[in-house]
């Protein structure tokens, strides 16, 4: 699909919709009867567009027969430069508010315009207010009809950027009844208030009453006629390449590929501000960003269908739900058309039914200081105030206070926090979008489900899967090296699909385990083959004996191994065996004889089909060398199956019973290959600060370690070691009798020189301790030493002036020439002292509340290895966190 919008057509009904012989439009009478247009002609029609569309009469006209060239001629007077005159910009305003009601994908490009313009109100500059004229009142009204169009459209954005004070004083009764009328309106709408209150309102100034029937009309007016806009949307003269299914092709949707580029517009004829998506225009969120991930999703049929709706829903400016199977790309569509667009930092909340709503909310957080807590905004908070994307997954897990928290947000775009008390509305750019998972050929949710109460506020998009040759052709773009397997890959993903009771369309199966195998499994089994595949490929394209029965084994272990029993495994096996074409014997040679071989080489060592690289060894063991273990077959096949998992970075879960040999078999493979490997033992009384951290009451010593070792690290690199050996060894007697307040102050005294000797103005705190030998620099050091006789000499004597000023000059000299690295360190440390230093003296004990970090965060930290024992034993609240 791409964007392509036909002129010609467009034209003849533009025409047909105006007043016949307008000298305005002289430029599209002169292109009537033309099909076919070069650069300067579209280029022509499109500055003339930009003009007339700022015109009151034809605003709403060209909205309606130019509709998907609106995002290009909104984004033109936007993101121009031109100086504009005070009525000039008057008529713009007036535009724009009628464009914000077709398209409210358009707000954050107006916020940032009228933020560098100025007031909507700026017109009544230039009006006597006390004297005021009919063909002022009539500016007037017109002024306040595009300020109520603005607040009717997003009432907390603009009632919050302009100064709308002025618009009380013509509530007074010596103007007319219509400007009355009008400043009525948009008080009505500042204020926000509910009908009730808003007749009480308007019979206190005398405006209910019957002879305001002429306004009436005139409202009447405008209404029928973007009552006409909307009724004539579809009916456009736009060609959109649409195929919405392989079997399916709309010859009237479908651009034929003889379209001359001089018919009408493309995407590439527009500005750098736009992005199309699948035949439809979007504004980018981040023109210039050049850290917007690229997305490398292979275009198919389906992939188009569900871009062009998605892209659909985000034009609605309402809340997003996609529903598909598993393994359809449901968050992989949203990430690929917020990279598109120049959407950063999209957010992720996976839901259960354990989570709570603090989660999404926030909560109030411990601190350094005991008895202290600030507050923490949680995931979805800090969405909705800085306007960020998020993505919310299995929206039908959520439990009933999620859902009550979702409710106002989804109608209204406020989120309230209950323990503060406290409403926000969300900002310019704020898009949620929701998950749900579909099951089954009835395409229904099988999952008790709460988030039937939201059901009727999103705006549904429910994503096609791919069906079997577009999972192909996704295969060979995504694995170009296994194109001669491909066909009999995706065959026996599809008999494995039907076999257990799912379809060729769904591929999607609930098994007896309770795990679900999707698209994701087909994946893996591709990213593991790809590794040998290419070189047992023989010259005819057919993979070789040993290379399908490797194939085969990496199948079984990414759709066999998860069934708990055996028959039903057995099944399975028998399955792909007999689609890779593999005799009953080695069938059965796999299911019960096969055990791996175990040969331990030099740089690595090999566990059947697997082979592991052996990190150097930096430590050795404290212990007594290597366990005993025994190679079974049934522990040399876990082993093997591990190591496949780990090769390709994939997440394992050991199912068995007690005793079965589940973590001693993960501590030997990491034995082996000399892999540090942390053991958590979960159990229902873990915590998430367990596996990520928290504030913990710790011992002084244990942060101030550090601290001296990166205190002496620093001393030695800028002053001279052998000069300052004594202030050195007070630093170390301190730590070691644990005389904490003297040891801060001495740490502070020096980081505070250094910091105010590179910054003169800057004030810091000077510390009232007793005077310590000062620091001396290795430049003073290397300095030539002065004889003795005068040494003493002066030693009494006050410097002269211009001593004092060398000095200064030569400090200044020396700080210039200590690195901006270096002195980001001092200050960092001077930092961090004083934080421990205060948190000292507010307890007056040895310990102090630091953030600790749990033992996950050190293993992803430090690459190591990571081992959650019995983790069906830990509760729902710590595996979210």
């Amino acid at each position: 699909m791409k964007f392509f919008f036909r002129i010609a057509p467009s034209i003849n009904r533009f025409l047909r919709s105006t007043s016949p012989s307008d000298p305005q439009l002289h430029l599209f009478y002169q292109y009537q009867h033309k099909t076919n247009f070069d650069g300067i002609e579209k280029e022509n029609i499109m500055l003339e567009l930009l003009r007339l569309i700022q015109v009151k009469d034809y605003t709403l006209v060209i909205a309606r027969c130019f509709r998907p060239l609106l995002l290009e001629l909104v984004g033109r007077i936007l993101h121009s430069n031109e100086a504009r005159s005070r009525q000039d910009r008057s008529n713009l305003n007036r535009a724009l508010s009628y464009l914000l009601l077709i398209a409210p994908h358009i707000l954050e490009w107006l916020l940032a315009y009228f933020s560098r313009t100025p007031s909507l109100f700026e017109t009544l500059e230039s009006i006597d207010l006390k004297k005021i004229t009919s063909e002022d009142e009539t500016l007037v009204i017109d002024l306040l009809n595009t300020g109520k169009r603005f607040l009717e459209t997003k009432q907390f954005e603009f009632s919050r950027l302009w100064n709308w004070s002025i618009v009380f004083s013509f509530l007074e009764n010596s103007y007319s009844p219509a400007l009355r009328w009008s400043a009525s309106q948009c008080v009505s709408l500042l204020l926000n208030l509910s009908e009730h209150y808003r007749q009480h309102f308007h019979s206190n100034f005398s405006l209910e009453d019957t002879n305001l029937d002429f306004i009436s009309e005139k409202e009447k007016i405008e209404a029928e006629e973007m009552e006409a806009f909307f009724e004539d949307w579809d009916q456009t003269a736009t060609i959109v390449g649409s195929e919405p299914e392989e079997e399916k092709e709309d010859p009237l949707l479908q651009p034929s590929s003889d379209i001359d580029e001089e018919e009408g517009f493309f995407a590439s004829d527009l500005s750098s501000f736009l992005v199309d998506i699948c035949g439809i225009l979007l504004p980018k969120r981040n023109i210039d960003s050049t850290n917007i991930k690229t997305s490398t999703l292979v275009s198919t049929p389906a992939l188009q269908q569900n871009m062009h709706a998605l892209a659909l829903a985000i034009c609605e400016g309402k809340p997003i739900l996609l529903e598909g199977v598993t393994g359809s790309g449901k968050t992989a569509l949203v990430d690929h058309v917020a990279s598109l667009m120049g959407v950063p930092d999209l957010i992720k909340i996976h839901l259960g039914d354990q989570v709570d709503a603090k989660v999404l909310l926030g909560t109030y957080v411990c601190t350094e200081i005991p008895g202290e807590f600030r507050w923490q905004a949680g995931v979805l908070t800090q969405a909705v105030e800085r306007g960020k994307w998020i993505v919310i997954e299995d929206i039908d897990l959520a439990p009933l206070d999620v859902i009550s928290v979702l409710l106002p947000l989804l109608e209204k775009r406020k989120l309230f926090l209950p323990g503060r008390a406290v409403e926000i509305t969300a900002a310019a750019g704020f898009q949620i979008f929701a998950t749900q998972t579909l099951f089954g050929s009835s395409g229904q949710s099988s999952r008790s489900s709460h988030a039937g109460t939201l059901s009727n506020m999103w705006s549904r998009v429910v994503v096609t899967p791919l069906s079997s040759g577009q999972l192909a052709t996704v295969l060979y773009s995504a694995f170009p090296q296994l194109t001669p397997l491909i066909p009999t890959l995706v065959d026996t993903f599809v008999s494995l699909s039907k076999g257990l009771g799912g379809s060729t369309h769904e591929a999607v199966v609930p098994l007896p385990s309770g795990r679900i195998i999707s698209t994701r499994d087909l994946f893996k089994w591709c990213r593991r083959i790809r590794r040998f595949a290419p070189s047992g490929i023989n010259s005819i394209g057919r993979a070789t004996s040993h290379t399908s029965e490797l194939v085969f084994v990496e199948a079984v272990d990414c759709f066999a191994k998860m069934f708990p029993k055996p028959a039903a495994r057995k099944a399975i096996i028998s399955s792909i065996g007999k689609s890779w074409d593999m005799p009953i014997e080695r069938i059965d040679y796999y299911c019960n004889l096969y055990k791996p071989v175990l040969q331990p080489q030099e740089s690595y060592f090999d566990v059947g089909r697997v082979s592991m690289p052996i990190l150097p060894k930096k430590i050795k063991a404290g212990g007594s060398g290597e366990r005993p273990f025994a190679y079974t077959r049934q522990s040399l096949c876990l082993m093997e199956s591990i190591a496949a998992c780990v090769l390709d970075q994939e997440p394992v879960l050991l199912v068995g019973e007690t005793g079965t040999g589940k973590t001693s078999i993960v501590q030997h493979l990491a034995h082996k290959s000399n892999r540090v490997l942390t053991v958590i033992n979960l159990s229902q009384r873990s915590d998430s600060a367990d596996l990520l951290g928290g504030f913990k009451p710790v011992e002084l010593a244990y942060l101030c370690l550090p601290l001296k070792n990166q205190f002496e690290k620093l001393f030695f690199k800028t002053f001279s070691r052998k000069r300052n050996e004594e202030y050195v060894h007070k630093v170390q007697s301190c730590f070691v009798r644990k005389d904490w307040s003297q040891f801060f102050l001495l740490l502070k005294k020096v980081a505070e020189k250094v910091v105010v000797s590179s910054n003169p103005n800057l004030n810091v705190t000077q510390s009232q301790t007793q005077p310590e030998p000062d620091a001396v620099s290795e430049t003073e050091a290397k300095k030539e030493k002065p004889k003795k006789g005068k040494a003493k000499a002066k030693s009494n004597q006050r410097p002269p002036p211009e001593d004092i000023s060398s000095k200064q000059k030569e400090e200044s000299k020396r700080s210039k020439s200590m690195s901006q690295a270096r002195l980001d360190e001092w200050t960092n440390l001077a930092i961090l002292v004083k934080k421990l230093h205060s948190q000292h003296k507010t307890q007056k004990t040895t310990f102090v509340f630091s953030f600790v970090e749990g033992a996950l965060v050190k293993a992803l930290r430090d690459g190591h290895w990571v081992l959650l024992d019995e983790i069906n034993l830990a509760s729902t609240e710590t595996l979210e966190g």
